[in-house]
């Protein structure tokens, strides 16, 4: 896996191997501190990687970070809240900053009401990356078990996104307005528009 920052502690601590560096950004001191507790987890405990928590907006806290990651995932949202600022122009050119050469951005934009697999893929292509989509849809059985639909964007250059994640497709880009932090408009993304992912 190599060099991995995330935004949100969670058990993807557990997919790392020996050797891996994995930083985790998260806003939250309650999410960290109740993380950290083996008493109600021990993700961090059992993981092999070498971990770091960077506590704070992870927009800020990455700019003063002297890595560069295989992987960025952002996986901030809370419910259907939707955190523009890190969806911006601005903050995908700090993300861009902290990847090596052939490195990959996972987006996390599961929500019920808003679809923002274009307004994210218009806003890269000014940076020159290019965004892929994959959505999970479990099984009934799965359903049951607790596993939830989820929508996924890979964000990166081509070449790379050809490499890693060649069955995702390619989010169809439409006429919105690239979101940058002067401009974001939520109301392109609602799902009452008609605007749906593409996957």
């Amino acid at each position: 896996m190599g060099k991995v920052g995330i935004c949100g502690v969670c058990l993807s601590a557990l997919y790392t191997h020996p050797g891996d560096k994995l930083d985790f950004y998260e806003i939250d001191p309650l999410v960290v501190k109740v993380a950290s507790d083996e008493n109600y987890f021990s993700y961090l405990k059992k993981a092999p990687a070498n971990i770091n928590i960077y506590e704070g907006d992870a927009r800020l806290k990455i700019q003063n970070v002297d890595e560069k990651y295989n992987l960025l995932v952002l996986d901030a949202f809370s419910s259907d809240a939707i955190p523009s600022h890190l969806l911006t122009k601005e903050a995908f050119q700090i993300y861009a900053d902290n990847l090596d050469a052939s490195g990959v951005i996972l987006v996390h934009i599961s929500n019920r009401y808003f679809d923002l697999s274009s307004s994210v893929a218009v806003t890269v292509s000014t940076l020159g990356l290019d965004c892929r989509i994959k959505q999970y849809n479990p099984s009934k059985k799965e359903k049951e078990e607790g596993q939830l639909d989820a929508i996924w964007l890979a964000v990166g250059n081509a070449q790379t996104l050809d490499k890693y994640v060649p069955n995702w497709k390619i989010v169809q880009k439409s006429n919105v307005t690239p979101w940058t932090d002067n401009y974001a408009n939520l109301l392109s993304a609602f799902r009452a528009f008609g605007i749906k992912s593409k996957n």
